[in-house]
């Protein structure tokens, strides 16, 4: 079930990810990932974790739309 459909900046460019939700764990699908990554953000100890990238511009743009969403 898609939770909310989001646009992140990757390398310039706008892509829409679709945010998807179980539990502790979102999953963030590109709808172009043959040029961005797939995302996973995992929620710890009262913080969020962002793998798939080590990008920090990514992950806090990860971080800014979750505290939003959800």
């Amino acid at each position: 079930m898609i939770v909310f459909s989001t646009v992140l900046e990757i390398d310039g460019q706008p892509t829409l990810y679709n945010v998807y939700r179980n539990r502790s764990l979102a999953f963030l699908n590109p709808s172009a990932p043959a040029i961005a990554p797939i995302l996973y953000a995992s929620y710890e100890n009262s913080s969020w974790t962002i793998k798939g990238t080590d990008d920090l511009g990514i992950k806090q743009q990860v971080l800014n739309e979750i505290s939003i969403e959800i």
